[in-house]
């Protein structure tokens, strides 16, 4: 269970960080959008705030799957991490 998992979480993070410099890149342009995002996306908030731009913006979602993409999908990756660790004890 674990192993998928942390597949799934590495799909999840390959995702939001496309979104994430979509976002930076919309912002400031190509070059400047790319470093900014390498640089700035680890701060929690800022890179959420980003990556939901680049993805309403960009990818042209609404508001709520943008949200659900940082935030839901997450909170539920960590949900069955601690069901998963309650059930291998």
């Amino acid at each position: 269970m674990k192993r998928i998992l942390v597949i799934g979480l590495f799909i999840l993070g390959v995702i939001q960080f496309s979104a994430i410099v979509n976002g930076f890149i919309d912002m400031l342009g190509g070059f400047f959008g790319i470093i900014a995002a390498f640089v700035l996306s680890e701060i929690p908030v800022l890179g959420t705030i980003m990556g939901i731009r680049g993805a309403v913006n960009n990818w042209n979602w609404d508001v709520l799957p943008a949200i659900l993409l940082f935030v839901g999908v997450p909170a539920i990756a960590i949900l069955f991490s601690l069901i998963s660790s309650k059930k291998s004890e």
